[in-house]
């Protein structure tokens, strides 16, 4: 999986945990979750850091769905 931490989408998914009162261990706790995926099943990976947000999980996995931080291939 090919992951572009420089896109638009990295910084939109910044802002959408801002507007929501994230703290900055919660959003690297996001993005450190993220790097996981590479090596861990991606569902596994992904409960993981799911867990940790305390965020509506649809509304994260819509924006990944619509956001470039993922390739096409990749199914949420």
């Amino acid at each position: 999986m090919h992951t572009n931490f420089q896109s638009g989408g990295t910084i939109q998914f910044f802002i959408f945990l801002r507007k929501r009162n994230a703290s900055n261990l919660l959003v690297s706790n996001f993005f450190s979750r993220m790097f996981c995926m590479q090596r861990v099943r991606k569902e596994a990976c992904r409960n993981i850091f799911f867990s940790k947000l305390r965020l509506p999980v649809t509304k994260i996995a819509v924006f990944l769905k619509t956001s470039s931080l993922f390739g096409q291939s990749d199914q949420f």
